[in-house]
């Protein structure tokens, strides 16, 4: 069954070969950081626009994107702000081998008074494909979001970090992570799935334009 992203007030990022979405939090302070180049060419991994920051653990940046030809690897981009955080939306654009998402992830991470915890994400969509050439011939890449809700911790949380696995000969080539200082959900599931969205499980979605 096709799956697609439908994303509450959203509209498509403009330039080319680029599936990620402009994202709209409804908060009244929401901090955004943009990587459109994981290539070579931008071997640091700094972003176009934002203050978040990006780490590969296992993987490097090849000629398209990060990529590992020996084994797994993750990537992990934190973002801290200067406002209470209650809700994350991470996005990422890849070609993925085999099933994704992969191995439990992504797992944001953040340090309450209780101490570290580790959250598996509320809501999850698989978006839009775009089959490239490139070097290693036409490749198709997708869209992935995932929402988490920190909007029941009392504490104040002013930064987290989020890991996702990659299976090896997967290729990575653009994310982006917003954060607000309230919750409205952005991954609407359809009303069929409502109860599956209760159990951890994932959403059948369709693109509202």
């Amino acid at each position: 069954m096709k799956l697609a992203f439908i994303l509450a007030g959203l509209t498509a990022v403009s330039h080319a070969a680029i599936l990620l979405e402009t994202i709209d939090l409804q908060s009244s302070s929401q901090t955004t950081t943009v990587w459109t180049d994981l290539s070579s060419a931008n071997a640091t991994l700094v972003p176009d626009s934002g203050s978040g920051s990006m780490s590969v653990a296992g993987g490097f940046s090849a000629s398209t994107g990060l990529y590992s030809f020996a084994g797994d690897y993750s990537a992990t981009i934190a973002q801290t702000v200067g406002f209470d955080i209650a809700s994350v939306v991470l996005q990422v654009e890849l070609s993925p081998n085999g099933a994704f998402p992969y191995d439990g992830g992504p797992l944001l991470t953040l340090t309450t008074s209780l101490g570290t915890e580790q959250l598996a994400a509320s809501l999850y969509a698989a978006g839009d494909s775009e089959l490239r050439s490139g070097t290693m011939g036409p490749t198709t890449y997708t869209a992935y979001a995932w929402q988490w809700d920190l909007s029941s911790y009392g504490d104040t949380i002013t930064s987290v970090s989020l890991e996702t696995p990659f299976a090896v000969h997967s290729s990575v080539t653009a994310a982006r992570i917003d954060v607000g200082d309230s919750f409205a959900p952005v991954v609407v599931p359809e009303p069929s799935t409502a109860l599956l969205s209760l159990v951890g499980m994932g959403f059948i979605l369709r693109r509202r334009r």
